[in-house]
């Protein structure tokens, strides 16, 4: 299934000392709950059936639905593909480049434990605990080609209006300590570089993204008459996100003047934890019909940020060669981010023992993630503000549609599902959709579950980002793959 969605990757902003970004928040923000092979093989939509360890996660009130206790473990394996491709120039010029990544990850881990109170009313009371993924930063890509400017016009941007030695540390300053920009009069506020209006760049990038989000889930459910299920998770996820780039533009022709070659290279690592609170019910008005609604309050996240950078610039002047090279000092820099608030809702058709139908809806407002700089000073502060703005005035709320069923024959399951998500950014009217199927086996006392979910969309990148100077764009396809399997132990 095709998706249409174009997310603008935009390159981090390094000012005063901070790697926060407006998107950074958003990919922060993200949660798309793997768990079992069953929830994902029906398209997540499970959180109104519940008896499925993914449920503690969607709508704790599921955790209600065990009649038995369970433990669940599920390894994932991640296949993706990508194909960039530098737009502008000479599109015949241009190659596109295929990149493959995989990755084996854990899925879920965890075990839903049941009990029955002393009490007519309340059938069961059971407690589960685990570790399930919510979110997947492993990618690839790598670009080149040709097209209209240079990165040192982003340098130049940063440096206007600074003295040299008000230059961060981190771009701008490493740019003019090796020569890419400069100071051509004796306005040492005014800087250049050796490109000019219209120049046809060569330019390449590599790009390696890894880590993700877990989370520790501690849930307590109740199941009152068999009519009303309620429950509470606790959730303390942990991210980890690392990023390295390799970007350059060479000139082996010498169509510009002065210039060779330029190198810029970056790292970047994020890590951290978080807590958060999720409430939910299901209410059965008739046996054959389940409806459920959870609450999830925003994650309060402690995050950190550790980051380099280095530059090289290669460049002739009255027949000598010149190659000056500079390196950033280690950046550190500690941060809060509030993610949004989730709203789910859900509903279940059970058609007799033979299978159930199922859908499920999710409303984000991402426009309501929020930064917070630790020890922050006026300039920090003053950054900080602009981020909210920004976030604020790029992002909107988006809705995820998930349908599935499953149809049941002896021990055999079988399960389709669809998911589709509206866009998170304002004035983008488009969708990111992915096709779900799986297969299980039950008996008495051990499970067996495998999903496979296919979604292709396609992405812009851009390199760097200026206001003033021609920008770099890369158009990614990218098609993904998730290979999910489910062993499950009843006792």
């Amino acid at each position: 299934m095709k998706t249409r969605i174009f997310i603008a990757i935009l390159m981090s902003w390094v000012l005063t000392a901070t790697a926060q970004t407006s998107y950074e928040a958003l990919r922060n923000s993200i949660f798309t709950p793997q768990g079992t092979a069953r929830t994902i093989g029906v398209g997540g939509a499970i959180g109104a059936f519940g008896a499925d360890y993914t449920t503690i996660y969607s709508n704790p009130a599921g955790l209600a639905s065990f009649r038995r206790s369970e433990f669940t473990i599920s390894p994932k394996w991640l296949s993706a593909t990508t194909e960039s491709q530098l737009q502008g120039g000479n599109p015949d010029e241009n190659s596109s480049y295929i990149n493959r990544h995989n990755k084996m990850r854990l899925s879920n881990v965890g075990i839903a434990t049941t009990s029955s109170p002393a009490s007519k009313d309340w059938t069961l009371v059971n407690f589960g605990m685990g570790i399930i993924r919510l979110a997947d930063f492993d990618q690839k890509y790598y670009f080149e080609g040709a097209s209209e400017g240079s990165i040192t016009g982003r340098f130049i941007e940063l440096a206007d209006g600074l003295t040299p030695d008000q230059l961060d540390d981190f771009e701008a300053g490493l740019a003019y300590e090796t020569g890419a920009i400069y100071n051509p009069d004796n306005d040492n506020t005014f800087y250049t570089s050796d490109f000019t209006q219209g120049d046809i760049v060569p330019k390449g990038q590599s790009v390696k993204t890894g880590g993700g989000i877990s989370e520790l889930n501690f849930a307590l459910a109740a199941n009152y008459k068999e009519k009303l299920q309620i429950g509470a998770t606790l959730g303390i996820p942990f991210l980890r996100y690392s990023e390295s780039k390799a970007y350059y533009e060479r000139d082996e022709n010498n169509d510009i003047k002065y210039f060779n070659e330029l190198t810029y290279d970056e790292s970047l690592n994020t890590i951290g934890t978080g807590f958060n609170l999720k409430l939910g019910f299901i209410v059965k008005p008739v046996h054959a019909v389940r409806l459920g609604l959870s609450v999830h309050t925003p994650t309060f996240f402690n995050l950190n940020d550790t980051y380099s950078s280095s530059m090289t610039y290669d460049y002739t002047i009255n027949s000598s060669s010149n190659f000056l090279e500079a390196a950033s000092p280690d950046g550190y820099f500690e941060y809060k981010l509030r993610t949004p608030w989730r709203f789910i809702a859900s509903g279940g058709f059970l058609l007799r023992k033979m299978a159930f139908l199922t859908a499920e809806a999710e409303w984000v407002d991402y426009s309501t993630s929020f930064y917070s700089f630790k020890n922050a000073g006026a300039e920090d502060l003053a950054y900080e503000q602009e981020l909210n703005q920004q976030i604020a005035n790029k992002y909107t709320a988006s809705l995820a549609l998930r349908f599935g069923g499953e149809f049941r024959t002896g021990p055999a399951r079988l399960r389709l599902g669809y998911s589709t998500v509206s866009s998170p950014y304002q004035n983008l009217n488009s969708t990111s959709d992915a096709i779900h199927a799986g297969i299980g086996i039950r008996t008495q006392k051990f499970f067996f579950d495998f999903a496979y979910v296919l979604s292709t969309y396609a992405e812009a990148y851009f390199p760097y980002e200026t206001a003033l100077y021609p920008e770099a764009e890369v158009n990614n396809q990218i098609k993904r793959e998730d290979y999910i399997a489910t062993f499950g132990f009843k006792f």
